[in-house]
């Protein structure tokens, strides 16, 4: 499963606002960089269990990753960052900024997969199972095979 990372975030605020977010200040705006960064990790940071189940990232591991406590991860994303937001256009700038970031890098994997998997190639495969199918039942049953696998192939590297 493709997901954005917390590290990918984190570079991606500390680049675009200057700053480093892990560190120990509490000057106004690196905590407001951190209300950010949270606010972005919550809203578009998955995780995959071993049970295969996917959820959003847990507060306490964005809390981790930035030396907070949970506590402090839910008062950035429920009061501070609607603050932020609003009245920082900075802020702002780099939040829009990281969702068309975000719109892009989707853009570029589907483009990506669609050369990997070109119509020419799936033709050439498909010929060359029917000559080798013995039989026209065997024939479809290839056929479904390989839908199956181009679905699977862009869910798979498109998530």
């Amino acid at each position: 499963m493709k997901t954005i990372s917390l590290e990918e975030i984190e570079r991606y605020v500390n680049m675009y606002l200057k700053g480093d977010i892990r560190g120990k200040s509490r000057k106004r705006n690196i905590v407001y960089k951190r209300a950010i960064f949270a606010v972005l990790a919550l809203e578009n940071c998955k995780v995959k269990y071993p049970s295969g189940r996917i959820a959003p990232v847990q507060l306490e591991k964005v809390g981790k990753y930035i030396n907070k406590d949970h506590a402090t991860i839910m008062h950035y994303r429920d009061n501070l960052a609607d603050v932020v937001l609003e009245y920082e256009p900075d802020f702002l700038k780099c939040y829009e900024n990281f969702q068309t970031y975000l719109k892009v890098r989707k853009e570029h994997e589907v483009e990506r997969i669609e050369k990997l998997i070109s119509k020419n190639d799936v033709e050439k495969y498909k010929y060359r199972l029917y000559y080798q199918a013995d039989n026209e039942k065997e024939y479809r049953y290839m056929q479904y095979r390989i839908k199956h696998a181009q679905t699977v192939m862009k869910q798979v590297l498109c998530n």
